[in-house]
């Protein structure tokens, strides 16, 4: 459950610049779409991160 809350706290910001900055000219929806869908695939994995090197703090679990 606290991968989840890593996530959001990491993919909303994204989301935000990803929909609100006007210098990303996707060129169409559809790559717009997937930009935000990589956005959300990258919190997901970077979430992830976060609970493991929350949960066990390591060197390793730092660098990773």
């Amino acid at each position: 459950m606290k991968d989840l809350l890593y996530t959001a706290c990491v993919f909303i910001p994204a989301l935000a610049i990803l929909l609100f900055v006007p210098i990303l000219n996707y060129g169409s929806l559809l790559m717009q779409i997937v930009c935000i869908f990589y956005a959300l695939v990258i919190s997901f994995m970077v979430g992830k991160a976060i609970s493991i090197y929350v949960s066990r703090k390591s060197l390793t679990n730092l660098f990773i």
